[in-house]
């Protein structure tokens, strides 16, 4: 899966863009507040209309205009050219893909696959379990097809069950969601368990003999096991009551990421939380493409940041091996640039993109 050509339209300081990416690498390099991030911003849009910076869009459309537009031609996954484009306003959000309304944004999320490695992934070590729950909940969805189905079932479930939480219904009203709570979360630890396990082998793969090659990924173990989940509602039923919501169960999760027992978190430093992040990143990828036969488009935001020069080669060798189409972004374009790799090279200054020449002779 690819981009070959992109518009973005009153993105942050973009205001008019047109860019034809290269089908491998497209480098975007500029000053701090360029707008280089925002082109990246606008590929995750157009997968997922919405933002990897902030959940407020009305940010990231441009000042004084209403919405904000990202279009492009996809050569997709079957090899054919397709139309996609997304209009987001504060309170709209239009999609087409082929010249047809998408009813449903993850349904656009498996039209434009994109895997990103951005500072805003931290916080899958240093976030909420809320966050490493979407990380997961994001991960699962593109690799098994029926996920979502099982996901809104339990939480329908979950809606269900609150609501009679709420209002002291009689015990018998519970047993059908109660039942359906405690089928469905023993197929999504499952799930999770299944995914987790493949992740490891993927991740230790690609980080090899690298500092980070240690960590360990798992889910938090609960009280209960899975087939005490139906009776623990049961039990819990009272203290839920007064709570006002169910206590326990997959929507409460959180999963874990250590090294010698001890969450990497707490004891890693900035520079090697972001290689981490970036090795899972390229790791999901690979299993993405291997086992579901799906290649992101991958999207690199600061990649030199934090990071020493071999550190830095080492990440570019692993992602040109994957032949994902990349788009990074850098502050120093002559840290990334390969003369064995085909790329393409853009200045990004005061919300301007410009396709520069590539000068092989001094980045050999």
């Amino acid at each position: 899966m690819r981009l070959d050509s992109l518009t973005i339209r009153q993105v942050r300081n973009l205001s008019d863009v047109s860019i034809t990416p290269n089908p491998e690498v497209n480098i975007f390099y500029g000053a701090n507040a360029s707008g280089k991030t925002a082109i990246l911003e606008s590929i995750y849009l157009l997968s997922k209309a919405r933002s990897f910076r902030t959940a407020h869009i009305k940010e990231v459309i441009q000042h004084k205009q209403e919405y904000l537009t990202v279009s492009a031609l996809i050569n997709t996954q079957e090899n054919k050219t397709v139309s996609t484009g997304l209009k987001k306003s504060g309170k709209e959000t239009e999609i087409r893909y082929n010249g047809e309304r998408v009813k449903a944004v993850s349904e656009q999320a498996k039209n434009v696959v994109v895997q990103t490695a951005n500072p805003e992934n931290t916080t899958l070590l240093t976030g909420s379990p809320k966050d490493r729950r979407k990380w997961i909940d994001w991960a699962m969805f593109h690799v098994e097809h029926d996920y979502l189905q099982v996901w809104h079932s339990y939480h329908r479930a979950l809606r269900n069950r609150n609501a009679l939480l709420r209002r002291g219904a009689k015990e018998d009203e519970y047993y059908v969601w109660e039942s359906t709570m405690a089928d469905t979360a023993k197929d999504l630890k499952s799930r999770w368990q299944k995914y987790l396990d493949c992740l490891q082998q993927y991740y230790q793969e690609t980080a090899a003999e690298h500092a980070c090659a240690g960590v360990t990924f798992s889910a938090r173990k609960d009280k209960q096991k899975n087939d005490e989940f139906l009776e623990h509602l049961q039990t819990t039923r009272s203290s839920d009551i007064k709570a006002g919501f169910t206590q326990q169960g997959p929507h409460k999760a959180d999963f874990d990421f250590k090294v010698e027992g001890r969450h990497i978190g707490t004891i890693f430093s900035r520079g090697q939380i972001k290689l981490f992040i970036i090795l899972l990143s390229i790791a999901q990828a690979k299993l993405l493409k291997n086992e579901r036969g799906v290649t992101p488009i991958f999207l690199a935001d600061d990649l030199t940041a934090e990071l020493d020069k071999k550190t830095v080669n080492m990440l570019l060798d692993l992602l040109y091996e994957e032949r994902m189409q990349l788009f990074i972004t850098t502050t120093d374009p002559g840290e990334i640039i390969k003369t064995n790799q085909e790329s393409s090279l853009f200045h990004v200054e005061q919300g301007h993109v410009k396709n520069v020449r590539i000068d092989t002779e001094n980045n050999a």
